[in-house]
């Protein structure tokens, strides 16, 4: 049985794009300078959202109808089911235009006017990626895009109903052959066929391994990826050579060094020998990031620290990985807030 495959995946189809940009604001100095990490994190109050920092106030007033995380400089948020971008001053830097939109990442984002019907994408010749200015830069007879990653993206293309790989010129890598994909990381990335084999390929789009009695389940991060082999998971270096072999009953991707793991029945983490340096002990179990992960215990979510101490006692209905200094967490099924790295609440609805 094919192991459940997990990618970073954007459903889209697409339209050219303009920019909206304050008076006192030249569009390519804002641009440039809004690259880096932005400290705020969005929430939800009364049905509308804004953002705050990390002391939990509230520095973008509530006013969009849905908000995501800032990704190199700017913000996707949604009104009246509209898409677009706002810069850390709540300022717009693309207007509210489009039916759907991904963040931005390696500078371009994917987007979308044409709605959709019964999840079947209309308008399949109007998928673009744009630059953080709003300027259409690729487009093509393409649709279900992916983000940027590598320099590099991927998307499905008519009319063969595949996946094809492409640089940030639009330029195509490899031939619409693919029925899966997954991002670059480090020059290599992981794509396949659903009733043939698994590959590596590198960015000129050579086959780098090819794998037929083996299942990648996992795409690449920190230059090893995951394989499902005799019912069992393990890890392939970025030439496929297999350095962690599959003897787990699930795993996650490398992060901070460290991958959650399981086996008989609990999780655990491992490095990169295979070797466990966190004991299998939880019921469940999230990636590193600032040297913290959540985990699940007695039914309830805490985080641990590299030497699986609790930090965080187990007390969240569900806990996320932290985004810089805060990790979001839910307080119930429908309630959500931040902590910071000392446990403390730092923002609650």
């Amino acid at each position: 049985m094919q192991p459940i495959r997990r990618y970073f995946i954007v459903f889209l189809g697409f339209i050219f794009l303009f920019s909206c940009n304050s008076a006192n604001e030249h569009p390519l100095e804002s641009a440039d300078a809004q690259m880096g990490e932005v400290a705020l994190w969005p929430v939800e109050k009364d049905g509308k959202w804004g953002f705050i920092n990390a002391k939990g106030e509230m520095k973008i007033q509530p006013r969009f109808d849905f908000a995501r995380e800032f990704s190199q400089g700017l913000a996707l948020v949604d009104v009246n089911k509209k898409r677009g971008f706002i810069r850390p001053s709540g300022n717009y830097a693309i207007a509210p235009q489009f039916f759907e939109a991904a963040s931005f990442s390696n500078g371009l984002a994917a987007i979308t006017k044409t709605k959709k019907f019964l999840f079947i994408d209309l308008g399949a010749g109007e998928n673009v990626y744009i630059n953080r200015l709003g300027e259409t830069v690729i487009e093509n007879d393409f649709f279900e895009l992916r983000n940027f990653s590598d320099n590099y993206a991927a998307a499905k293309f008519l009319p063969e109903d595949k996946f094809a790989y492409f640089d940030q010129s639009g330029n195509l890598i490899t031939q619409a052959k693919y029925d899966w994909v997954s991002p670059f990381d480090n020059g290599v990335a992981a794509a396949g066929m659903e009733n043939g084999n698994d590959f590596i390929i590198d960015k000129q789009g050579n086959i780098v391994k090819e794998f037929s009695d083996t299942d990648i389940f996992y795409g690449f991060a920190s230059d090893l990826c995951g394989i499902f082999k005799n019912n069992h998971y393990g890890f392939v270096d970025n030439q496929g050579n297999v350095v962690i072999r599959p003897q787990f009953d699930l795993v996650d991707a490398f992060s901070d060094e460290l991958a959650v793991a399981k086996k008989r029945g609990e999780f655990g983490y491992i490095n990169k020998n295979g070797e466990f340096v966190i004991e299998p002990q939880f019921e469940h179990a999230g990636k590193f990031s600032q040297q913290l992960a959540p985990v699940k215990r007695q039914g309830k979510w805490g985080y641990i620290n590299t030497n699986g101490e609790i930090i965080v006692e187990p007390q969240f209905y569900w806990a996320n990985p932290f985004n810089g200094e805060l990790a979001k967490v839910e307080f119930s099924r429908d309630s959500f807030g931040y902590i910071n790295q000392q446990g403390e609440v730092v923002w609650k609805p």
